[in-house]
């Protein structure tokens, strides 16, 4: 009898160690799994602040294209720059635009030259006195005193 007691006895205590292995397996796949999902959510936060840079970068070109198709420009535009301007002043996101002085593309005797103008915009997302996220955009802008349209030749994005 004292055997049969001894090897109840030895179950009772694998199952108690088969329970706190389960305990320890289904923890530390669970931590997993949170701290892959954290990563995760810091990479679509981290995407959705490029796309926003992106779009206030596309903002500060169309920005430029105003600038060059001003009805107060009766001569070609010298060149322009500003810093940390916004599209909407109650949010985080900036752009600095650069204008370059304009240069002449092509010219007909009969009619004014076509411009080039190259252009630098750089959106960003400013979190206090840092900068989390930006795009940078280099465009060449194509005007026509002819027909007064602006197109852009070139862009490119670094």
């Amino acid at each position: 009898m004292k055997k049969h007691t001894q090897k109840i006895r030895l179950r009772k205590g694998m199952a108690l160690l088969m329970v706190l292995f389960m305990v320890i397996a289904i923890a530390a796949i669970s931590a997993g799994l949170i701290a892959r999902s954290d990563a995760a959510m810091l990479c679509g936060n981290n995407f959705d602040k490029r796309s926003q840079a992106d779009s206030v970068a596309w903002g500060g070109l169309e920005h430029a294209r105003a600038l060059v198709l001003s009805p107060d420009n009766a001569v070609p535009l010298a060149g322009w720059s500003g810093q940390d301007l916004q599209l909407d002043s109650g949010s985080s996101l900036y752009y600095d635009l650069t204008v370059g002085p304009a240069q002449i593309a092509a010219s007909d005797p009969n009619l004014p030259s076509t411009y080039r103008y190259s252009i630098q915009c750089r959106g960003y997302f400013k979190k206090g006195s840092r900068v989390a996220a930006s795009s940078t955009l280099d465009a060449t802008l194509l005007y026509d005193p002819n027909t007064l349209r602006a197109s852009y030749i070139s862009l490119r994005r670094q």
